[in-house]
């Protein structure tokens, strides 16, 4: 997951809170320019090669997710 609005300290604190077992960063002005997204939460898959292959705008389910990455 990327922080974009959060201090470090709040999206560590809400990490912990959820049991997160994915990466964590901290987004910057460069990531937001490279990586537009219309609002929050919004989900980049990006392949091996580092390609986003597809976003997702809103909330998603575990099903969406595996949708989203059948044919990766």
């Amino acid at each position: 997951g990327v922080a974009v609005q959060d201090s470090e300290q709040a999206s560590r604190a809400f990490a912990a809170d959820i049991a997160a077992t994915y990466p964590l960063a901290l987004g910057n002005e460069t990531f937001t320019e490279a990586y537009r997204w219309i609002g929050l939460p919004t989900t980049f898959v990006i392949d091996g090669e580092g390609v986003v292959r597809k976003v997702h705008n809103g909330i998603l389910d575990a099903a969406d997710l595996e949708e989203m990455t059948a044919d990766l």
